[in-house]
């Protein structure tokens, strides 16, 4: 019994890697007047990898009020160095 654990933690590692490799989704919810509540429709997607990274995420006109940033979709440890919100 203790070989079939090991075998699907093994799986489940190779599937993480997988996942780190492919690249994982910071997603920002926005907010606007027409739609006032945080949905999937109303955000943006960027993926980042393991490591430091450097990201840019362009949100639609009319974006008013606050914003959601969720870094991953997997538990863990996220840092958030520095951000910045210009508008142009």
């Amino acid at each position: 019994m203790r070989w079939s654990r090991g075998r699907a933690a093994q799986r489940s590692r190779r599937a993480l890697y997988r996942r780190l490799v492919r690249g994982l989704p910071l997603q920002v919810f926005h907010l606007s007047a027409a739609a006032p509540e945080y949905t999937g429709e109303k955000s943006s997607r960027v993926p980042f990898y393991r490591g430091r990274n450097t990201l840019m995420v362009e949100l639609p006109p009319g974006v008013t009020g606050r914003l959601r940033i969720d870094p991953g979709e997997m538990p863990g440890a996220y840092r958030l160095y520095h951000i910045e919100i210009r508008g142009f």
